[in-house]
């Protein structure tokens, strides 16, 4: 992508070949091609990480070309994706990576009612770094419970977050701030 420094616009590698057909340019197209005709190559602000954005402005530093981001409305879909993420991201139960997909989650709720009828079931458990563990009936329901509370914790935050995106208060950046859980 590229663009023109005066006037500051975006200009497509057609348009600088049409606007300009007394020069050869090689391909691919490069910044040191059409530096001297005041164009340079867009180079893009860094994204920031939570929230949904889009192009912003263009501006000139040290004579190049950058891009900013400016925030998207946050719709209350948004958060329940950002929600998801986190819902989904994993704890640490007593050490134990838990994956807390919801594939794993019923896997882990299926041995923990099975603990109910059997207190000395046990079983092996892959965690998140693809360790095989052998967990008890204790550790098989202290960590559904663990994964309970977590979920629960990332849909206390989505409402949370829902009322102040309801009041208009809420911002990107309060997208990222505390979902969930220490190690437990």
């Amino acid at each position: 992508m590229f663009a023109t420094l005066s006037p500051l616009e975006f200009i497509s590698e057609n348009e600088i070949l049409s606007t300009h057909p007394e020069t050869s340019f090689p391909f691919p197209l490069e910044e040191s091609h059409v530096y001297d005709l005041g164009i340079r190559k867009v180079q893009f602000d860094q994204q920031p990480p939570f929230g949904r954005y889009e192009h912003g402005d263009l501006r000139i530093e040290n004579d190049s070309i950058f891009l900013s981001w400016k925030p998207v409305e946050i719709t209350p879909e948004d958060i329940a994706r950002r929600r998801l993420e986190e819902e989904e991201s994993g704890i640490v139960v007593n050490g134990i990576h838990i994956n807390t997909g919801r594939m794993h989650r019923n896997g882990i709720y299926e041995h923990a009612f099975i603990c109910t009828i059997n207190p000395n079931h046990t079983t092996y458990w892959k965690d998140d770094n693809q360790n095989f563990v052998l967990l008890g009936a204790a550790e098989i329901q202290n960590i559904s419970i663990a994964i309970s509370s977590h979920t629960d914790r990332c849909f206390v935050r989505e409402q949370e977050l829902v009322s102040m995106l309801n009041e208009g208060s809420l911002t990107n950046e309060q997208l990222q701030i505390f979902w969930g859980d220490e190690d437990v």
